[in-house]
C-alpha cells in the first residue's frame, strides 16, 4: 500500500472509530457500527476516496463469525429444535420480498426486469453485484445504489426503532471472556482457514461462515470456552461500518435524490414482508418478536449479526437465518434473470 493510500485509509478508519465511539458513548444500540457507518458515509459524500483492503475486511468478518459461534451453548441447541418452522417461513418471506419488490420497482419506478430483480434482493450483496456486472443491459449503478441504501437504512434505523418500540431483552449473565492465548489462536486460526476455503469456492460472507463454524465446533467440543472481548469486537464493528459508508464514494447528490424514493418504498415493502414473516416465526418457534425481526430483516449478515449481538438477542438464531438467506440467494441469483 502506497503512503498516500495508507493516509487516506487511516483517515477513514479514524473518522469511523470516532463516530463509533461517540455513538457508543451516547448509548445508541449497535453504537460502534452505527456511528462508524454515519462517519464514513459523511467522508465518502465529501469526496474522501478510501476503502478498507480485503484483508482488513476479512479479518473483521472473521471476528464477527467467531463472536456468533461463541454464543452457542446447550440452551441454544435445545431451542434449535423449534427453528425448522422458522427457516421455512424465512424461505417463503424471501420469495415474497423479491417478487413484490421487483414488481414495485418495475411498475412504480420504471426499472427494467433484471435491474429490478437484482435491486430487490434482500441481501447477498457480493453475489448480487457479481451477477449484475455479468448481465448485459443491467443498470449496475442502480442496483448498487439501492442495495447500499437498503443496508444503510436498516443499520441506521432498525436498532433504534426496536430499542424505542419494544421492551429491552431480558437481562443475561455476563458471558465468559475468552482470554487464553492458545484458545484464541486456535479459534481464529481454524476460523481463518475455514473462511479462506469458503472464499476460494466463492461462498458469500465466507469468513463470517468460517469463523462461525470453527467457533461453534470448538465451543461445543469443549476445547474453547468464552467469547472474545470488546477489544476484538469493537474494531470489527468499526471496520464493517466503514465498509458500508465507503460504498457511497462517487455517488452524486442527483443520483441519491433519484434513488431515494425507490429505495424508501422498497425498504418499507421489504420490512413489511419481513415483519409479517417474523411475527409468524415468533408464534411458530417461540422466539421473541424483536429477535425474529432482526433475523428476518432484509439486511446483510454482518450488519444484522452486529445488531443482534449488541442488543442481547440469540446470536445463533439471528446469524443462522441470515447466513441461510445469503447462501440461498447466492446459489439462485443467476436463475432470477429474464433471458
Amino acid at each position: 500500500m502506497r503512503a498516500r493510500e495508507f493516509v487516506r485509509l487511516a483517515a477513514l478508519l479514524g473518522a469511523a472509530l470516532a463516530g463509533g465511539a461517540l455513538a457508543q458513548g451516547l448509548g445508541l444500540p449497535a453504537g460502534w457500527m452505527l456511528g462508524a457507518t454515519a462517519a464514513s458515509l459523511v467522508m465518502a459524500t465529501l469526496g474522501h476516496d478510501a476503502n478498507p483492503p480485503a484483508w482488513l475486511r476479512d479479518a473483521a468478518f472473521l471476528v464477527l463469525g467467531v463472536m456468533l459461534g461463541s454464543s452457542v451453548d446447550e440452551r441454544t441447541l435445545q431451542e434449535a429444535a423449534r427453528w425448522p418452522a422458522s427457516f421455512l417461513i424465512l424461505a417463503v418471506s424471501v420469495v415474497a420480498m423479491m417478487a413484490l419488490g421487483a414488481g414495485l420497482l418495475r411498475r412504480g419506478f420504471g426499472y427494467d426486469a433484471n435491474t429490478a430483480r437484482l435491486a430487490s434482493a434482500p441481501g447477498a450483496l457480493s453475489a448480487v453485484m457479481a451477477t449484475a456486472l455479468s448481465t448485459p443491459g443491467c443498470d449496475v449503478r442502480r442496483v448498487a445504489l439501492l442495495q447500499t441504501l437498503r443496508l444503510i437504512v436498516l443499520v441506521a434505523f432498525l436498532p433504534i426503532l426496536l430499542d424505542a418500540a419494544l421492551p429491552p431483552p431480558a437481562s443475561m449473565p455476563a458471558p465468559e471472556i475468552l482470554e487464553d492465548p492458545l484458545e484464541l489462536a486456535l479459534v481464529f486460526g481454524l476460523g481463518g482457514l475455514c473462511g479462506w476455503l469458503l472464499t476460494r469456492i466463492r461462498t458469500p460472507a465466507g469468513y463470517v461462515i468460517g469463523g462461525l463454524l470453527a467457533s461453534l465446533a470448538l465451543h461445543l467440543a469443549g476445547i474453547v470456552h468464552g467469547r472474545p472481548s470488546v477489544w476484538f469486537a469493537a474494531p470489527a464493528y468499526v471496520v464493517v461500518g466503514a465498509l458500508i459508508g465507503a460504498r457511497f464514494m462517487g455517488v452524486t447528490r442527483a443520483e441519491l435524490r433519484a434513488a431515494f424514493g425507490a429505495a424508501a418504498a422498497l425498504v418499507a415493502l421489504l420490512l413489511a414482508v419481513g415483519g409479517a414473516g417474523a411475527a409468524l416465526a415468533s408464534w411458530a418457534s417461540g422466539v421473541p418478536f424483536a429477535q425474529a425481526a432482526v433475523a428476518f430483516a432484509p439486511g446483510g449478515a454482518e450488519a444484522m449479526a452486529v445488531i443482534g449481538l449488541t442488543m442481547g438477542f440469540e446470536a445463533a438464531y439471528v446469524g443462522s437465518h441470515h447466513i441461510a438467506r445469503i447462501l440461498a440467494l447466492s446459489l439462485t441469483a443467476p436463475f432470477w434473470l429474464k433471458r
